[in-house]
């Protein structure tokens, strides 16, 4: 199942933009813009859960997206964020959730849009079932 928003270019969630759910860097790649979505400072604001955190993120990317006349195309909730963070449930870094709807919003043209497609936030370790708790 797909999300189609205008119209068919798939922009895969890259394993080079995500989080490292046993905490370090190990297994990432911090070449490129993705680097900015992650942190080293400890959380600072209480974490968002994971329908949250997919739904922030879907929703300002492909809005982002229709804005600069790109065609989206995003996996649904919540393989979004928990392909990627390898594991389900699991709550999430607000400010790293902030990050990432900022890359998408500073991008200008479809190339850079699709570059930074595959930041997923900073999962919370440890954090899992929580993250799907209360999320009906």
């Amino acid at each position: 199942m797909v999300r189609r928003i205008a119209g068919w270019v798939l922009l895969a969630t890259s394993a080079a933009c995500t989080g490292n759910v046993e905490g370090g860097d190990e297994g990432r790649d911090d070449q490129g813009p993705c680097d900015a979505c992650h942190s080293a400072e400890p959380p600072s604001r209480p974490p968002m859960n994971e329908r949250d955190t997919c739904e922030t993120l879907i929703d300002a990317y492909t809005a982002h997206g229709l804005a600069i006349e790109c065609p989206t195309t995003t996996r649904l909730c919540p393989d979004y964020v928990s392909i990627p963070a390898g594991e389900a449930c699991l709550t999430y870094d607000a400010a790293s959730v902030d990050r990432c709807v900022a890359l998408f919003e500073e991008a200008t043209t479809c190339a850079e849009l699709a570059a930074v497609a595959g930041c997923v936030p900073d999962p919370i370790e440890g954090s899992a079932p929580t993250g799907c708790e209360g999320a009906d």
